[in-house]
């Protein structure tokens, strides 16, 4: 996830898009054990959304 203050940020910009797209396929590849392992270790945590 990548958050930023709209007072400081209008939009991203091309490069940090291409990046996030990247990125997002990396996670969206992800197998259920991997998703558990990383949330365990720490690496990504869980967003409530409640």
């Amino acid at each position: 996830m990548y958050s930023f203050a709209k007072s400081k940020q209008d939009n991203v910009n091309e490069k940090e898009l291409k990046a996030l797209n990247k990125l997002a396929k990396v996670y969206l590849g992800l197998t259920d054990k991997e998703i558990i392992d990383a949330l365990r270790a720490g690496n990504l945590i869980k967003v409530d959304t409640k």
